[in-house]
């Protein structure tokens, strides 16, 4: 198979309705696991009506048009996928909850959480996240089928999440990643498996692949890690579908931002489901 049949086939799998791998998954067991969104979603596009009658300036059609998509993919498919507690922030203040996906605004969504939580600003907002998620996955099947909490899933194109992903976390080697060092062994044994043919002149493999410091001296191409990708089972937060991420099958999920092209009245309302007053805060 060519690569631009692979290549297809790999868009296909993860932009299918925006969200959703062509399924081909085992089915999962999870001891505690929400019930399947396979309903209507009439409730959903109600509110969002009701909101666009109180003059928040929202884009009602796209958003009710994906929040149906989910509804009908997660049908006729069957989707479920199982909960994942630290993949969740949740406010009861606020009563907000979000599911982070890396690649797509977290580190923003994150420092919002942390601030709603009044926590000490901090470079890496990630060392949080047990502050900032529900403590058992008991309380978060119950926030995900509380409608009187807002959940808000943010995402961007799945191609240019993973274009990002290649980028940040592979081919920068000005600096050491927990991806490059796991995954570009396993890359280039199947793209490149000369190079584990080692020899006193030219070193084994990490002698030849990495620096001393762990940084990448020779770095897969684009092609060669969706190459791997296609045949792998490997799954990375960088770019695992978002439907295994954030359980999209099993949460109602109110509003749907796509970074692609968002607009600030869009924020706005985010902002303001968040009962926050965007005019005092730098975070978005």
């Amino acid at each position: 198979m060519s690569l631009k049949i692979q290549f297809n086939s790999y868009l296909t799998q993860y932009s299918s309705s925006l969200f959703f791998a062509k399924y081909n998954q085992t089915k999962q067991e999870c001891s505690l696991i929400s019930q399947s969104v396979i309903k209507p979603i009439n409730l959903e596009i109600e509110l969002l009506e009701y909101d666009e009658m109180k003059g928040e300036s929202i884009n009602l059609q796209e958003s009710a048009t994906m929040l149906q998509q989910i509804s009908n993919v997660c049908m006729k498919y069957n989707l479920k996928t199982p909960l994942i507690r630290k993949h969740f922030l949740y406010n009861s203040e606020h009563k907000t909850m979000y599911c982070w996906i890396r690649k797509v605004a977290s580190t923003s969504f994150t420092k919002l959480f942390a601030d709603l939580k009044n926590r000490l600003p901090t470079r890496n907002y990630y060392r949080q996240i047990d502050i900032l998620v529900p403590q058992t996955l008991k309380e978060l099947e119950l926030i995900s089928n509380n409608t009187k909490i807002f959940k808000l899933l943010v995402v961007r194109h799945p191609f240019q999440r993973l274009v990002s992903s290649y980028r940040d976390r592979i081919a920068d080697n000005t600096k050491y990643t927990a991806q490059a060092w796991i995954y570009t062994e396993k890359i280039f044994r199947f793209t490149r498996p000369e190079l584990f043919h080692s020899n006193t002149t030219t070193g084994n493999f990490r002698e030849r692949v990495f620096t001393s410091d762990k940084r990448l001296k020779i770095i897969p191409t684009f092609k060669e890690f969706l190459e791997w990708l296609l045949q792998s089972s490997e799954e990375d937060v960088h770019w695992i579908q978002y439907y295994k991420h954030c359980a999209i099958c099993n949460i109602r999920y109110n509003f749907i931002l796509k970074l692609d092209d968002y607009t600030y009245g869009q924020i706005n309302y985010i902002f303001s489901k968040f009962g926050l007053d965007k005019n005092k805060s730098s975070t978005l």
